[in-house]
């Protein structure tokens, strides 16, 4: 199991928070570990020189303020770019733990998945974390734990959507067929979510964002 080195005494002051190390904590060490590492209050994002709307411009300093993305100015955001599902496991991580106040699950549920073992140890413990909150890796019944994660395929709409609504609703609106339609209805009333036509649509960053702001206030 992937989890945060405990440093009772210190800093977590190694390379990663994941590395059974806690480090010495120097000057630099400090200084890399505010620039990469992040906190639940990451501080604001820099917008000089968006070109994007305001609306995605707010979402992208919201998304900075709460370590959803790390990426300190806006054009290093790709926030037009199409999310992949081990991205998506941090940006909904953070989000369920830094915004919604959530608890990772430390129980018998195991989140084992066959194919994500070369991926960084940061990697491994956001994916596993998603899976522990009852959002990632699971089959369409939201409750089955699926053998592989499958971390660099492309996020649609009904997947994100499901994901977001379990977040927010728990197993609410499961059951339906296809089995997201009723978790992007229900996105799509409360207006998080405005277009759901077409749900196998890459879904983007920029309105990951947007759509996790919408559902936070």
């Amino acid at each position: 199991m992937i989890s945060k080195d405990i440093c009772p005494t210190q800093r977590d002051c190694s390379d990663s928070y994941y590395d059974s190390l806690c480090g010495k904590c120097s000057l630099l060490t400090t200084i890399t570990q505010t620039l990469f590492h992040g906190s639940a209050d990451n501080g604001t994002g820099n917008i000089a020189g968006s070109t994007y709307s305001t609306e995605l411009n707010n979402a992208y300093l919201w998304a900075y303020k709460y370590n959803i993305t790390t990426m300190p100015t806006i054009q290093r955001a790709n926030i037009t770019d199409s999310l992949v599902r081990k991205d998506m496991a941090k940006m909904i991580s953070n989000f369920a733990v830094n915004v919604l106040g959530k608890n990772v699950s430390t129980g018998s549920t195991s989140c084992s998945f066959s194919d994500i073992a070369s991926l960084s140890k940061d990697t491994q413990y956001y994916i596993v974390t998603s899976c522990r909150l009852g959002l990632m890796g699971l089959e369409s019944d939201g409750s089955t734990v699926k053998k592989t994660f499958d971390p660099s395929a492309v996020i649609d709409r009904g997947q994100f959507g499901t994901v977001l609504s379990r977040l927010i609703r728990a197993g609410k609106y499961n059951g339906s067929n296809p089995y997201f339609q009723k978790h992007l209805n229900a996105l799509k009333t409360n207006k998080i979510m405005t277009k759901i036509d077409t749900p196998s649509q890459d879904e983007i960053r920029g309105y990951v964002m947007l759509m996790m702001m919408r559902a936070a206030q």
